[in-house]
């Protein structure tokens, strides 16, 4: 009988209570297992695990492959690289794959946060909140797991904990986040302790983790669950701090602002009321006036903030309340008049001139009512707020439907509405009155560009500039316009770049424009500040992969387009497709047009990548999906391409014509039908064709055909030694004999041979004369002027 049972060795899946640790040296078991890609690599060495990023805005990790833990501690030593831009490094815990799992990071600027990803859906937990002073190339992060209570500790210091049972149990990770700093950031862990065992699990917890949390650690805690709109969790930590600060006027303040959002109004009185003379600044009074406002004690409110001039007087929140006060008392001049105020003060906020408008118009002062719902339409119209526009309308008819700022309202919906016709007369009429808002022309003006008259457009673009030159919005669209009506765009163009530096799609034109002066490299850089300030804007990161391609970096432009955006997948195709991959293009192509079934340029890319590969029905199946839904030039166009591969002519005439009637300018479609008929000698109509272009720059292609037709109607002969060249029409009258008058130049032909029949021109026949007499330089015989085209040519250069 066996007296001891040997130890079974767990599963990698099992839940597993284990004391765990390593320092990385040589002779220990660390777990982990070296990796490396493109974008990270892990690798482990001199006392430590070491993740490097390759990348600017990457997150990534390294796994403890053994093993999932429930309850435990989590005991760690961990540095960021000082030579790495901004960066945090941390762990990934109860992981149960890579959809799902906690994650909680400290970056090297000394704040912390935690998130939950859960089936790839991420959650905010604890957003970024200012944590300990701490040495960041060598610091402690503790995390211990009980149930559902998550806490975390820097160097020893709580700084934070929630409760939340999403993920009960699940491996852990090593993780790094690079930001956009730097294109490299290392990572370092050298000490790992985990424990597990439940017994052993509380007593260390009580050996290591603090008793007590310094305040101002714990008012940061909750301050940053108010910053994620966590107020009952952020009331909580306040109150655990209240009785160890007693009337601390932050802390009162904020806990009051928990109770403001909780819509306990009573105890956030209580709170305020606490608050000593002394502290009762700013933030109080406007505190204190929100809540009276939320109580409708508008006498207190009104009987608070009448006492605070130099407030009233330089916030505009708080005139705004008091305004708020006067109006719901029925004082209407004395609401307007701190209304007024408020907009002078901020006049980015429509609100308030809204406010005004309404408090005017309740006391009669319709004109003044009417100046402030137009203060607060325009803005409204600049900041996007349209359903808060089209709701001044009614104010503004009831008061005056003829006045100008009414119909310019009225029409600025129209052409929110797409109806750019009626919007159009409005703005003419407006126009012709004399009106001095800069966003009737500038809306007249994209009107104008829409209907393809460049002329007004211009004028309506340089009339908004001239009434709001420091605007950026006004000088960017004149220079989009211009840009792509290939007019003079670099000077409005320098101008949006001084007013706004950094606007993405400022930097984006500059980068289109970089793109067309074959200037790839610098295209790419603009692109990458653009996207920088955009965030994951799909269409300038496709501008941007677009660039770097041009640019010759393949990999780099590729490894841009991440995601499943339409767009994106689009582009992938694209790219596939001009390094001639069109099985690698289709299969992208396929994947964006599964993302979105109703973007014809993608069915068109799909259908022309499968005639490619020889996938003639799929094609085919597309493009009638196209023309299903209406006529289309692009789709007539692969129609006839695919009816040329299939040896039907005439089908794939009719195509091509079709493609030209509906698009005169597609230059494509142009030259696959005059190819068509050059093939078959019906050399009259490819000339129609080709002569009915009329594009600015119509390509290569256009003008190899048209020299394909001159040289199919032509016969070409050449001098045998020199090769000088003739061209005369194929189809010639009989010519009379010549006379020749005076001596004729080199270049001229000096007749064929007799006997070998070589050609040759003058310049060469004269080196070979016999008795005066132009002969062939191989056999001597006598050069004749025998043949029709030798007498054309001297007929037409009279020279006879």
């Amino acid at each position: 009988m066996r007296l001891f049972k040997k130890k079974e060795t767990p599963e990698q899946t099992d839940i597993v209570h284990e004391k765990w640790n390593t320092s990385f040296s040589m002779f220990q078991d660390h777990r982990f297992n070296p990796e490396s890609s493109e974008a990270y690599s892990s690798t482990v060495g001199r006392g430590n695990l070491r993740l490097k990023l390759s990348r600017k805005n990457l997150f990534a990790w390294t796994d403890d492959p053994l093993y999932r833990y429930d309850d435990f501690l989590l005991n760690a030593e961990v540095g960021i690289d000082p030579s790495n831009g901004y960066s945090s490094a941390g762990f990934l815990f109860r992981r149960t794959d890579d959809l799902s799992y906690y994650y909680f990071l400290v970056s090297n600027k000394g704040h912390y946060r935690l998130d939950l990803v859960l089936n790839g859906t991420p959650r905010i937990l604890i957003d970024w909140t200012k944590g300990p002073e701490f040495n960041s190339e060598k610091f402690n992060i503790m995390i211990s797991a009980e149930g559902s209570r998550l806490s975390f500790y820097i160097d020893g210091k709580w700084v934070g904990n929630v409760s939340d049972d999403s993920l009960v149990a699940g491996g852990f990770s090593f993780a790094g986040q690079n930001y956009d700093e730097s294109d490299q950031a290392a990572f370092y862990l050298t000490r790992v302790e985990l424990e597990s065992r439940p017994v052993q699990l509380e007593s260390r917890r009580k050996r290591l983790l603090p008793e007590t949390v310094p305040a101002e650690t714990r008012l940061a805690f909750a301050e940053s669950h108010m910053r994620s709109g966590n107020y009952a969790a952020a009331l909580v930590e306040i109150r655990k701090l209240l009785p160890e600060v007693g009337n601390n006027a932050a802390a009162l303040m904020t806990a009051a602002d928990c109770c403001m959002n909780l819509e306990m109004y009573t105890e956030a009185s209580r709170l305020l009321d606490k608050v000593t003379t002394e502290e009762r600044g700013e933030r109080f009074f406007l505190q204190k006036a929100g809540l009276l406002y939320l109580m409708n004690d508008f006498i207190a409110l009104r009987d608070l903030l009448s006492q605070q001039d130099d407030l009233i007087n330089r916030n505009a929140a708080a005139s705004n309340l008091l305004g708020n006060a006067e109006y719901s008392l029925g004082n209407w001049s004395g609401a307007a008049k701190h209304y007024t105020i408020a907009w002078e003060i901020d006049d980015s906020q429509p609100l308030f001139a809204f406010n005004a408008a309404r408090a005017y118009e309740r006391s009669r002062q319709a004109e003044k009512a009417a100046e402030m719902y137009g203060n607060a339409a325009r803005q409204y119209f600049r900041s996007g707020e349209y359903d808060e526009l089209a709701g001044i309308l009614p104010f503004l008819e009831a008061i005056d439907e003829s006045n100008p700022e009414t119909r310019s309202l009225k029409a600025k919906l129209l052409f929110q509405d797409n109806d750019f016709n009626a919007a159009g007369k409005i703005f003419n009429a407006l126009i012709k009155e004399g009106s001095v808002d800069s966003t009737v022309y500038y809306l007249n003006a994209l009107i104008e560009a829409r209907n393809s008259r460049p002329r007004k457009a211009s004028e309506y673009f340089r009339k908004a500039i001239e009434l709001e030159p420091d605007y950026y919005l006004y000088h960017f669209k004149f220079a989009e316009y211009l840009f792509l009506t290939d007019g003079p765009y670099e000077e409005p163009l320098e101008r949006a770049r001084e007013l706004a530096p950094n606007d993405p799609w400022v930097l984006n034109l500059s980068g289109q424009v970089l793109v067309e002066k074959a200037d790839y490299d610098s295209a790419a850089a603009c692109f990458k500040d653009a996207i920088e300030a955009a965030g994951d804007e799909d269409e300038i990161r496709v501008n941007y992969s677009e660039a770097l391609f041009l640019a010759g970096r393949t990999e780099d432009s590729l490894n841009l387009l991440t995601g499943d955006s339409p767009d994106v997948l689009n582009q992938r195709g694209n790219i596939q497709s001009r390094l001639n991959n069109f099985d690698a293009a289709v299969d992208e192509y396929e994947a964006a047009y599964r993302a979105d079934r109703s973007r014809a340029d993608i069915i068109l890319n799909l259908a022309a990548a499968c005639i490619e590969i020889d996938s003639f029905s799929r094609s085919e199946e597309l493009l009638v999906r196209i023309l299903d839904a209406g006529e289309n030039a692009q789709a007539y166009n692969l129609m006839g391409n695919l009816a040329l591969l299939k040896g039907e002519y005439s089908r794939a005439e009719a195509a091509y014509k079709k493609a030209v009637d509906l698009d005169p300018e597609f230059v494509d479609a142009v030259c696959n039908l005059a190819e068509l008929h050059i093939s078959r000698e019906q050399l009259a109509e490819a000339d129609i064709v080709l002569s009915a272009l009329k594009v600015k720059n119509p390509g290569e292609r256009t003008l190899s055909l048209k020299e394909s037709i001159f040289r199919k109607r032509m016969n070409i002969y050449r001098c045998s030694l020199c090769g000088e060249e003739w061209i005369v029409p194929k189809k010639l009258p009989e010519q009379p004999a010549l006379q020749l008058v005076g001596e004729p130049p080199d270049n001229m032909p000096a007749g064929k041979c007799g006997g070998c029949g070589k050609l040759y021109c003058i310049g060469c026949a004269k080196e070979h004369l016999h008795e005066g007499r132009l002969v062939c330089a191989e056999c001597g015989e006598r050069l004749k002027l025998s043949e029709d085209w030798m007498r054309y040519l001297y007929h037409e250069s009279d020279l006879t």
